[in-house]
């Protein structure tokens, strides 16, 4: 069995940290008031970004390739739902 892209892991471990994140708020769980802002609006950005880096080496590599497809619809996503809470 081929173990999936590092893309791909990332793009679906950056859309749960997201979701979590997101869960907990509407929900009002608060351990911390800045723990949440900081992951959304820092972290989650950050791992986008190193995603994509990975994104572009696993599409150059013939084994990773479907893996990295996979993983693009899940950045967009991950994106969009970041700016979309970032916007005033």
């Amino acid at each position: 069995m081929k173990t999936p892209a590092d893309s791909l892991v990332l793009a679906c471990a950056n859309l749960l940290l997201f979701g979590l994140c997101w869960v907990a708020d509407r929900m009002r769980v608060r351990c911390c008031e800045l723990a949440g802002e900081t992951i959304v609006l820092i972290v989650v950005p950050t791992l986008v970004l190193v995603s994509l880096f990975f994104l572009v080496r696993d599409l150059t590599r013939a084994s990773t390739r479907l893996y990295a497809l996979l993983a693009v619809p899940l950045l967009i996503i991950t994106a969009v739902l970041i700016y979309k809470l970032e916007a005033p």
